[in-house]
């Protein structure tokens, strides 16, 4: 193998050599054990879903696809074996992170625990994934355990160029009754999050929103869902079920980052 370093004042020369990869987020599918069951805002969640897939598969093949929580609606083991089939038919590598409305052992029991890992290294780049889910409830938490392992891992080689992805946002949203379930313990994870030159976004779900804000240097981007959003700064839990979407992310060797929403509008539903 040859190995050519691009002169230091040539940003570009390295993605000509190492193109850039080009990674999906979806997130918030929300199915059901039965497939044509409604939630109980009257949505069909899976139709939308198989949606947004066709869209997503209309377009620019990408590198991987990372799904940032809320597969399930009530954890079931059917729906986790339906989305493997969706997943698996684009052929490329794809993982999973559950989020409070996941069975995280089922999840583990369906997929397997090599589509769960703690880190993804894809190109130059590292993608440490976390659970946040907590039993019981919507609000969410980093285990001092996971706490201590990421610390540890961005001590170690803190300067690689690195996502973080989570269910729970660990920053304010705007909208008040999704930061009360937001993560519980933000704080301890914005610390060694911001003591890593490397770290260059933190990507979650749970907003149902194209969430985005810059802090620190580091870019939070939420997702939306592919079933329904939530109306950034409502006051009470609100539905808009008119369109769904995913989020795209080109991760340069240089360590730039792009990244971009997709939509699609959904008819009307009977």
């Amino acid at each position: 193998m040859v190995m050519i370093e691009p002169p230091p004042d040539d940003p570009e020369a390295q993605d000509f050599i190492d193109p850039p990869v080009h990674l999906v987020q979806l997130s918030d599918f929300h199915l059901l054990d039965d497939p044509r069951a409604t939630l109980e805002s009257g949505i069909a969640p899976e139709p939308r879903l198989e949606c947004v897939l066709e869209a997503l598969a209309s377009q620019a093949r990408p590198d991987l696809i990372l799904v940032t929580g809320d597969l399930a609606h009530r954890g079931s083991p059917r729906a986790y074996d339906r989305i493997a089939g969706y997943l698996a038919a684009f052929g490329i590598p794809w993982y999973v992170i559950p989020g409070n409305h996941d069975d995280p052992r089922c999840m583990r029991r369906c997929f397997g625990g090599e589509l769960m890992p703690d880190a993804i290294h894809v190109g130059s780049w590292r993608i440490l994934l976390l659970d946040t889910a907590v039993a019981d409830r919507p609000s969410g938490a980093i285990s001092a355990r996971a706490l201590a392992r990421l610390t540890e891992t961005l001590t170690r080689d803190g300067a690689r160029p690195t996502l973080v992805a989570l269910h729970h946002p660990p920053c304010a949203s705007g909208t008040a009754w999704l930061d009360a379930i937001g993560l519980t313990n933000a704080e301890a994870l914005l610390v060694p999050l911001t003591a890593a030159s490397g770290i260059r976004g933190v990507l979650f779900g749970h907003l149902h929103q194209d969430f985005e804000a810059l802090s620190g240097g580091i870019v939070y981007a939420g997702c939306p869902s592919t079933a329904m959003q939530f109306p950034r700064g409502s006051q009470r839990p609100a539905v808009d079920p008119s369109r769904g979407g995913w989020r795209s992310l080109k991760l340069h060797a240089t360590g730039l980052l792009e990244s971009r929403v997709h939509w699609v509008d959904f008819p009307t539903e009977a």
